[in-house]
């Protein structure tokens, strides 16, 4: 599953909070849970949960792309992410240097009413995109099919859509048989 193809499948499962910033909060704030989840994968040396984990901060990037209408550029992405010559622990570090930049336009705007620049947006959001492709391509992963196991769990855990109930009360075995293709 593609990026662009994830981005549409992922809007499924986006709740929205009432307000544009409500909603973008939600996503970078996930975007650092996933990442702290990320970490904690890696020094574990799970691998279904490092893929997991990267195709979780994709869902939160697409839907952050979604709520304020940018642009991803699948082939510059991984193009980008392919030609790149970096160590894991520098890509991990710069991953999680652009999704803390990204949040830090939702605090400004939050607390002192500052608005966005959206090319810089869109530039982080393709940052953190390539980041997770070079990522996966230092692991050895397949993204695409890690994507398309994150959608597949998320139909297990939302049959129809999003729902508050069902996001407390997950069938976490079905879903680590799914994200291990059992």
């Amino acid at each position: 599953m593609t990026i662009l193809e994830y981005k549409e499948a992922v809007k499924r499962t986006l709740p929205d909070l009432g307000s544009k910033l409500l909603n973008s909060i939600h996503m970078v704030l996930g975007m650092v849970t996933e990442y702290d989840e990320l970490i904690e994968a890696v020094e574990n040396n799970d691998k279904t949960n490092i893929k997991e984990e990267l195709a979780d901060i994709q869902w939160y990037v697409c839907n952050y792309a979604t709520i304020y209408d940018l642009t991803l550029p699948e082939t510059a992405i991984q193009s980008a992410a392919s030609k790149k010559n970096k160590n894991l622990t520098d890509c991990t570090y710069d991953l999680g240097r652009h999704i803390w930049k990204l949040c830090d336009f939702d605090k400004k705007e939050l607390s002192y009413k500052k608005g966005y620049d959206t090319v810089e947006k869109n530039q982080l959001i393709v940052s953190i995109l390539i980041g997770i492709e070079m990522f996966g391509q230092l692991m050895d992963f397949n993204m695409d099919r890690a994507r398309q196991k994150v959608i597949d769990k998320l139909r297990l855990r939302y049959p129809d859509k999003f729902d508050e109930d069902r996001a407390i009360n997950r069938d976490i075995e079905g879903e680590r048989k799914i994200l291990e293709g059992k």
